[in-house]
């Protein structure tokens, strides 16, 4: 038997917002040009700097992961079926389901999953990636050839005063706070498959209340404990990769305050004077 509809038109808005945050992180993640050879970068290289395409790739590669797990896991959390046990009782309780039917071998509850969910932490966090990306292909644009992942000062090398550089100056990472921010919202945020599969149950666990069970088998699940570790690692290493590559981002931007002083030197300085700023207007 089946009990009520879920709305398809929240499926489709979810998967849609999903999407656009994941091509918005892949085209903010991707190199516009190919990589410059290492006699041309920065003597002093970190090891942030020696390895940053493949720390751009790895964000890309867990940010399609998460994305596509999320879909999946939507488009499968249409209807539920609901074995006849003790806890149906409770279940029908709080759904008002008669009586008469418990004697039914398998009732088959349809109900908005907690998947469907678009919490405002969610919109904020895709609203940032699509922004990010914005941000970061108009500095591909606008420096053309000489925007590279390497920290570098190529031959033939302008000091870009216009465009986004004209309102800051390192909008790029200004558009990499708003993608890797951005992008951990959308997987952590409430709805989400990592925070209904783990944050939530884990939370529940920690305040020692009892496991909701339209929750739990509204979403795919429960985890076994097996998988719930390898979330546990895969989100405690996001959150150590993201950490680490902002403060190597907000290290990168003095490096090259300096060396771009060293290169153009009052050119610089009045640049400097005229835009104070380094990400956001008004605050840093």
């Amino acid at each position: 038997m089946h009990l009520g509809a879920l709305p398809t038109s929240s499926v489709g808005i979810k998967i849609g917002l999903l999407l656009a945050a994941g091509i918005s992180s892949h085209l903010s993640l991707s190199p516009p040009n190919p990589p410059i050879p290492k006699k041309q970068c920065l003597r002093s290289q970190t090891f942030f700097e020696r390895c940053v395409r493949w720390v751009t790739f790895c964000s890309k590669a867990m940010v399609w992961m998460t994305i596509l797990t999320d879909i999946y896991a939507t488009l499968n959390s249409y209807s539920v079926e609901y074995p006849p046990s003790d806890e149906i009782s409770s279940v029908s309780a709080n759904a008002s389901i008669p009586r008469n039917l418990l004697n039914l071998t398998t009732i088959t509850i349809t109900r908005p999953s907690p998947l469907l969910n678009l919490s405002p932490l969610f919109i904020i966090g895709v609203f940032s990636v699509v922004l990010g990306a914005i941000i970061r292909l108009w500095c591909f644009k606008t420096l053309g050839d000489c925007f590279t992942f390497e920290l570098t000062i190529r031959p033939g090398h302008t000091l870009a005063t216009s465009g986004p550089y004209s309102i800051v100056r390192h909008p790029s990472y200004t558009g990499i706070y708003l993608t890797l921010l951005g992008a951990s919202a959308v997987g952590l945020a409430p709805g989400t498959y990592l925070h209904e599969t783990f944050i939530n149950p884990l939370l529940r666990t920690f305040s020692l209340s009892s496991y909701d069970t339209l929750t739990r088998w509204s979403i795919p699940g429960p985890l076994h404990p097996f998988r719930q570790a390898i979330i546990a690692v895969l989100v405690v290493f996001w959150s150590l990769k993201v950490s680490y590559a902002l403060r190597s981002t907000h290290r990168r931007m003095e490096v090259e305050d300096s060396e771009l002083r060293k290169v153009f030197g009052e050119t610089w300085e009045a640049y400097a004077r005229r835009v104070k700023w380094r990400l956001l207007p008004g605050v840093f």
